[in-house]
């Protein structure tokens, strides 16, 4: 009896997680099993589509003008230098003479030296011309007072001795300018190291740029545009902007290129290239289409129609100048038509 009470009590407590697991949802036997995957899901590609265009459109010119027979001259010591300038004659930086900005001409001084060293040999050879003057003054003297004695050797020696007094001195202000930072070459000072305007030097160190160049710019001559001698437009240099003017071609250049000049005397020329940007004349009834709806294949164009169906046709075409993000086209299209863009 005790078997079959055991029995009944285990049967009843099987029946009763079965029920108990269908009522939670619990299990092998959920309803998500039952529920298929999420299938993936793909848009469809469209290419972009753009109107041809017919009307009027304004092109304009973008250029770059480079500066004819630019030339950047650096100024700086070698260490030999250097030492020569300090070991030697103790030189210390006396005066800058120039700053960013300023026009030099071949020969002028840019950082003149002082050296106590030179001052002094100077300071010797002025008292031995001043010594000299006064002994030819004292003997030109006693020549009047003694007309009968022949003084004419001894003021001679004097004279001698006043004239290497000056070569001397000649020397030393020679030495200075030799060991100054000068111009080699007319230009525009661009770059003044700070350093030097502290009163420092240092070897292998630049400490002053000049940019050589005639004050002519020049550009490659376009085929959308011919510039004629005389006109005028603005010139950047990303800075500023200056007026140029078209010159002819300068005696012995190319006539391949267009030369340009400031308009302004006074302005010279800093930066080796300038932009030219200006708007050119409007060109009317044309047909154009964006840059991208036009391909090109074994130096043939051609764009894709959009027809009404739906599908695209090729259309061989011929282009023109491009303006912007548009080309023009000469041949091919009429204006209105849909093209694909690539």
């Amino acid at each position: 009896m005790r078997k079959n009470r055991k029995r009944k009590t285990e049967l009843i407590a099987f029946l009763m997680a079965v029920l108990l697991t269908s009522a939670t949802g619990c299990g092998s036997g959920s309803e998500e099993n039952l529920v298929p995957p999420n299938e993936p899901h793909y848009d469809a590609v469209v290419p972009g589509v753009t109107e041809v265009i017919r009307g009027n459109i304004s092109p304009r010119y973008e250029g770059k003008l480079t500066l004819l027979d630019y030339e950047a001259v650096s100024y700086s010591y070698s260490q030999e230098e250097y030492n020569e300038l300090i070991e030697t004659y103790e030189l210390e930086v006396n005066e800058v003479l120039v700053d960013s900005g300023d026009y030099v001409k071949e020969g002028d001084v840019m950082i003149s030296f002082h050296s106590e060293i030179l001052d002094e040999s100077i300071r010797d050879y002025q008292k031995k011309k001043r010594d000299a003057e006064i002994e030819i003054n004292h003997l030109k003297v006693l020549e009047q007072i003694h007309p009968d004695t022949d003084y004419s050797d001894m003021i001679k020696k004097q004279r001698r001795e006043l004239d290497a007094a000056d070569l001397h001195i000649q020397d030393i202000n020679n030495t200075y300018k030799s060991l100054s930072v000068v111009a080699k070459t007319e230009g525009v000072v661009v770059y003044v190291n700070s350093i030097v305007k502290g009163g420092f030097v240092k070897p292998q160190t630049e400490l002053i740029r000049v940019i050589k160049g005639k004050g002519v710019y020049t550009t490659e001559k376009s085929s959308d545009y011919t510039f004629k001698t005389g006109e005028k437009h603005l010139a950047s240099d990303g800075v500023n902007e200056f007026e140029v003017e078209v010159i002819d071609t300068p005696e012995g250049c190319s006539d391949s290129l267009v030369y340009f000049k400031f308009t302004d005397e006074n302005v010279k020329p800093v930066e080796k290239f300038m932009s030219l940007s200006f708007d050119m004349e409007e060109l009317k009834d044309v047909c154009y289409v964006k840059k991208k709806a036009v391909s090109s294949k074994d130096d043939k164009n051609f764009v894709y129609i959009v027809q009404d169906n739906g599908f695209c046709r090729v259309a061989e075409v011929k282009v023109g100048r491009e303006v912007d993000d548009y080309i023009i086209i000469t041949d091919g299209l009429a204006g209105g038509e849909q093209v694909r863009l690539d």
